[in-house]
């Protein structure tokens, strides 16, 4: 089973008649947000993934 079909199933059991009240009164525009708020974090953890590994760089250099 690949990924995309754990998230199908995944979400299939939460949006079952015995699933999760929330998670069935979601939308694909309430998830629009969502989702959106989740890559602007992945972005920032990027980011500052980025500034970590430059001043590692650095400091690698510099004891050259």
């Amino acid at each position: 089973m690949n990924s995309l079909d754990k998230l199908i199933d995944i979400t299939k059991k939460l949006r079952s008649e015995d699933g999760c009240p929330w998670d069935k009164k979601l939308t694909l525009k309430d998830l629009k947000s969502y989702i959106l708020e989740e890559a602007y974090e992945i972005i920032d953890a990027l980011e500052k993934m980025i500034k970590i590994i430059s001043k590692k760089k650095r400091e690698i250099c510099y004891y050259r």
